[in-house]
């Protein structure tokens, strides 16, 4: 998957993905995405495949069809995946954004969300932190629609062996340091952080 621009992926596209090399990553980036019904359901994995066939993004192999290209880098990613965020944001309880962010030794990238199952994933720098992209973000939603603000906001890491940690606060304008460090110590460490296999600045 090339850093340059972002492809589309469906939700069942996503799954036959996660499925094509089931792992406990795999599932906790579904579970992040909340299509995890999708991943034992061969019908919706059928689905998945078959779109990406005739998207060109998978090709037959021996009678099988098997992830190509971008596809193969999703693939690859999301079932190796040691980090997992999930940001949204809301204003009036109305969802205005969903972005997740996965991270993995083979690369990274964002996953784009909308409520009609058709999402842009956008590949990022492996060393990207992407604790400090989720920052951007919300600032920069803040700044494009300072007329809407506040806005609730929900940060949550899916640690692959652990429960779910959250992180809440509500944004008003530029975000405080102090706020911004409790943001930090809720979510606490990755998988590759906590495993101490640092990436960043290589």
């Amino acid at each position: 998957m090339s850093e340059s621009g972002a492809i589309g992926v469906t939700d069942y596209e996503l799954a036959a993905l996660i499925c094509g090399n089931d792992t406990a990553s795999g599932r906790r980036v579904a579970e992040a995405v909340g299509i995890a019904e999708l991943i034992d359901d061969p019908t919706a994995q059928r689905a998945g495949l078959t779109s990406l066939l005739v998207r060109d993004l998978a090709g037959l192999d021996e009678g099988l069809i098997v992830a190509e290209g971008a596809a193969t880098a999703i693939g690859t990613i999301v079932s190796t995946a040691d980090d997992i965020l999930r940001l949204v944001l809301r204003h009036d309880d109305t969802p205005v954004g969903r972005t997740i962010l996965v991270d993995a030794a083979q690369g990274c990238f964002l996953l784009d969300m909308t409520a009609y199952g058709v999402h842009a994933a956008q590949p990022l720098r492996l060393d990207t932190d992407l604790l400090a992209l989720v920052r951007d973000i919300i600032a920069n939603v803040a700044s494009d629609h300072a007329d809407e603000l506040p806005f609730d906001v929900t940060v949550s890491r899916f640690p692959v062996g652990g429960e779910v940690r959250e992180a809440f606060l509500v944004v008003t304008g530029d975000i405080e340091p102090d706020v911004w460090s409790g943001v930090q110590a809720a979510l606490g460490k990755s998988d590759a952080e906590a495993g101490s296999l640092a990436r960043r600045g290589l």
